[in-house]
């Protein structure tokens, strides 16, 4: 109703700045992060990361957020990485072969992790990349840690600071327990080691642990200024329907106090109505996600070794590529 619907939006947006607050916070966009990273020359991308706990309803939220910005691509990182380690991945790449081994090793399983995370940033950059000539303004995705995200601006070209946006869903432990058993095990978590070492108990438990940490790393990459301007929280106990529209309010409010350079157009939201009734959006942008992943490791194949050494030593005073799963 338009009455959850607007106390949805209340329940997720803080209150409003002053306008001198509000321009010093849109200054320090501009300038980029306050370590004083350079400033994206290109039009900046809308980066919305979707946080919360297993079960808690992130790729959901994801799909559906496309909906209503359907010039943004939605994707989940968790899917990402099972892609990644599947046998047709670590067949076609020396690289994820790597990976997948060093996955089934529980002694460099973190290691591994790392490397693969650093991989589905990766293919994030090229999936929006392939689809920046049709229109395409952003990302919406799950998945990620607040960690990697500066692997993924930086293969953007821009900072955390220019055009995240996190939406962090709140979902009391017992409804993501019993959401996480009436789904059941997904395929490729064996290989991501999620069943091997912990149940749902302690998963939930584990990523409640990494609250702390991830919202450091968070501070750390965007800043106080403009994390407090960017960082929404969304109760996600609430219908489905609830958590949509106080995600999509939250989303509006905070890309448009961050100036990010996309906005949804009216054509976007002609192309999303039909969505809400059920039907598919034609507007809806798409990659097709498994050719995505295996290009990009034909890409870092060229570049890298299977343990992540560059092929060719950088030049003086250059880095080397983060794609990679070092």
């Amino acid at each position: 109703s338009a009455a959850a619907t607007a106390a949805a939006a209340a329940a997720s947006t803080p209150a409003q700045p002053s306008s001198r607050s509000r321009s010093r916070r849109s200054g320090a966009r501009r300038r980029g992060n306050e370590g004083g990273s350079p400033v994206c020359t290109r039009p900046v991308p809308l980066l919305c990361l979707v946080l919360g706990g297993p079960g808690s309803g992130k790729t959901a939220l994801c799909k559906g957020l496309q909906a209503q910005f359907p010039h943004l691509l939605a994707v989940s990182g968790g899917d990402l990485a099972r892609l990644a380690t599947s046998d047709e991945a670590a067949a076609a790449s020396p690289l994820l072969h790597s990976v997948a081994r060093q996955l089934a090793d529980r002694r460099r399983r973190k290691a591994a992790g790392r490397r693969l995370a650093a991989f589905v940033a990766e293919v994030l950059a090229d999936g929006l990349r392939s689809r920046t000539a049709d229109g395409a303004g952003g990302l919406i995705f799950d998945g990620v840690r607040a960690r990697d995200l500066e692997v993924l601006t930086a293969a953007l070209g821009c900072t955390a600071a220019q055009s995240c946006v996190v939406l962090r869903l709140e979902c009391p432990r017992e409804t993501m327990l019993e959401r996480l058993r009436a789904r059941g095990d997904r395929r490729g978590d064996e290989r991501l080691g999620l069943r091997d070492t912990t149940d749902d108990e302690g998963r939930v438990e584990a990523c409640a642990q990494r609250a702390a940490e991830d919202e450091e790393a968070l501070r750390s990459l965007l800043g106080d200024s403009v994390f407090h301007t960017a960082v929404r929280t969304v109760d996600a106990a609430r219908t489905t329907e609830d958590v949509l529209a106080a995600a999509e309010a939250a989303l509006r409010a905070a890309a448009g106090a961050a100036a990010v350079a996309y906005r949804p157009t009216a054509e976007g939201a002609a192309a999303a109505a039909p969505e809400r009734g059920g039907a598919a959006a034609p507007g809806r942008l798409l990659v097709d996600w498994p050719v995505r992943v295996l290009a990009t490791a034909r890409r870092l194949d060229a570049d890298l070794h299977p343990d992540g050494r560059p092929r060719v030593a950088p030049a003086s005073g250059t880095s080397p590529s983060k794609g990679g799963c070092a």
